[in-house]
């Protein structure tokens, strides 16, 4: 019979179907999803079925339209000692009323093997290196605890030794956050990680300010000494800069030089990421 409503023929819709097929603006007679949408005849047992599918369809489109806020991710990338951390705390200082949690990729190096550390106490094993088979960081770790967060959930975040080359056992939690700052030399090396990030900032300060204070650094919260930490430089450092961090300064959307000392800058960048914040509906308030 024409126009007769078959309950049955209906696809099984879901939230993607109805992501592509219905409107999201509530002010549309498609959103209402009530019997004016159909022409409809039939008996009892067609209605029945039509107010069940409707009641149905109805849910999926509130369950969908409920979706979970996604927290801001800012990636800070650059070489080593360039000022990332000084940048992620002036960041972290301006969004005082917001959650903000910061996340270094140095929590996530390996724990290294034995034969490992002995080329490490040497100045033999090269902490830069983001290969597939001869790697320092944990990349599949940090990438999951990135989508954790992205997602909103509670993470518990490895904290590493410098002195031993290893995890400790003691891990440090984060919670849900409105932004998350992560840094690191090797960020933006990997596309999946990219993506994770809603905005990219690339710290570019002179190699001999960085290794200046990588030298204090390295002295003075690490264990090492100058003749450890100046051929770690010449035989790794150096290079992996040249051939693996900075080329990924071309993903970055904002750069900062001179890293912390440039003020103006970074005072720019956190008025940037305000409206970004407001832009995006996250009910802020400066």
């Amino acid at each position: 019979m024409k126009g007769r409503f078959n309950a049955s023929s209906l696809p099984d819709y879901n939230s993607e179907y109805l992501h592509h097929h219905f409107s999201t603006s509530p002010s549309t007679s498609a959103d209402k999803l009530d019997s004016r949408n159909f022409t409809l005849s039939g008996d009892s047992k067609d209605d029945y079925n039509e107010k069940n599918t409707l009641s149905r369809l109805q849910s999926l489109k509130v369950n969908f339209n409920q979706k979970k806020k996604e927290p801001f991710i800012i990636g800070v990338a650059g070489g080593s000692a360039s000022g990332k951390t000084t940048v992620c705390s002036e960041i972290e200082q301006s969004l005082s009323n917001k959650r903000v949690c910061v996340i270094s990729q140095d929590s996530f190096y390996r724990s290294l093997e034995e034969e490992e550390k002995v080329l490490a106490q040497n100045q033999s094993y090269d902490f830069d290196h983001p290969g597939r088979f001869y790697h320092a960081f944990d990349y599949d770790v940090f990438e999951s605890t990135l989508r954790k967060l992205k997602e909103g959930d509670d993470v518990e975040i490895p904290v590493y030794c410098f002195k031993t080359h290893s995890r400790l056992t003691t891990t440090e939690k984060i919670a849900g956050a409105d932004v998350i700052i992560v840094e690191g030399i090797l960020i933006f090396f990997t596309k999946h990680i990219r993506d994770l990030m809603d905005m990219k900032i690339f710290v570019d300060t002179d190699s001999d300010v960085r290794l200046a204070r990588r030298i204090r650094r390295d002295i003075q919260e690490r264990g090492r000494d100058l003749d450890g930490v100046l051929t770690q430089y010449e035989k790794f450092v150096k290079n992996s800069f040249d051939d693996y961090i900075m080329p990924t300064k071309k993903y970055a959307d904002m750069i900062i030089p001179r890293g912390g000392a440039n003020k103006v800058a970074i005072d720019l960048l956190v008025e940037h990421i305000k409206s970004k914040l407001i832009s995006i509906n996250r009910n802020a308030n400066y």
